[in-house]
């Protein structure tokens, strides 16, 4: 690093509106600091300042993540009964979610019956109709998948209770 840089980085971390982390944008031989993503076209890390220690990790790498639901499906390595009260936990979880989605359905049901009502259209009206429909779609397309999430775990657990 030449001493413009560290120049550059000595003021970013003086500055009393310095933010905890920060971005290093490279392009070629070219640097810039920013406390704002940097474009496209240049290479960028993040640098964190905590406690006088300074990380820099190269933001641009993908993170390769895992599926807790693929990892509650086919682990090997976590014993039985852990994993049963695992899934039972997901399961439960989920169940929770599912009638979490049906209250927030009434309640945005019932807010288009109230704008319906305050705009003085018919209950036949094409509009009302087709948001009604929509968010109907919406919400029961979310409990479908929550509902074969559930089916696969179930099975998972009486797979391993055997």
């Amino acid at each position: 690093m030449n001493k413009s840089n560290w120049l550059l980085l000595l003021i970013f971390l003086s500055s009393p509106t310095f933010a905890s982390s920060f971005y290093k944008c490279t392009k070629g031989d070219r640097v810039v600091y920013s406390q704002s993503i940097c474009p496209q076209s240049f290479k960028q890390s993040e640098i964190a300042y905590n406690n006088g220690v300074t990380i820099e990790k190269d933001s641009d790498q993908k993170v390769k993540k895992t599926d807790p639901l693929k990892i509650l499906l086919t682990n090997t390595t976590i014993p039985h009964d852990k994993l049963i009260l695992l899934i039972s936990g997901e399961i439960k979880r989920i169940k929770q979610e599912i009638r979490y989605n049906d209250v927030i359905k009434a309640n945005e049901l019932q807010n288009l019956a109230r704008n319906r009502f305050w705009q003085e259209t018919e209950i036949n009206d094409i509009e009302y109709e087709k948001d009604v429909e929509k968010l109907n779609k919406h919400f029961d397309e979310l409990n479908k998948v929550n509902k074969q999430t559930i089916a696969a775990l179930e099975s998972r657990r009486q797979q391993l209770e055997k």
